[in-house]
């Protein structure tokens, strides 16, 4: 199942097999230990293909992930549209 996932992100376009690898693994993970919580396979491939093909992900960032404002319990991160797992 994880092949078949960084297969299909990589041809979507996905950049570095890092990137891939890891992702993969995280979306099998609810669907291996039959979580059903929507973040599974089924629902998640398409949706991340798709978001990268319009562009909903930066692929290739060029800046690391910086903090932007920062409070006791919160912070806003600058992730440069990186996909979240990644950064």
């Amino acid at each position: 199942m994880k092949a078949f996932i960084r297969q299909a992100l990589h041809r979507g376009g996905l950049a570095g097999r890092r990137c891939c690898h890891t992702v993969a693994d995280l979306m099998a993970r609810p669907t291996c230990n039959r979580d059903p919580d929507g973040h599974g396979v089924t629902a998640g491939c398409r949706q991340y293909v798709r978001r990268i093909k319009a562009g909903g992900f930066n692929v290739r960032p060029h800046r690391k992930p910086c903090v932007v404002h920062e409070h006791a319990s919160t912070a806003v991160i600058n992730g440069d549209r990186r996909h979240g797992p990644i950064s």
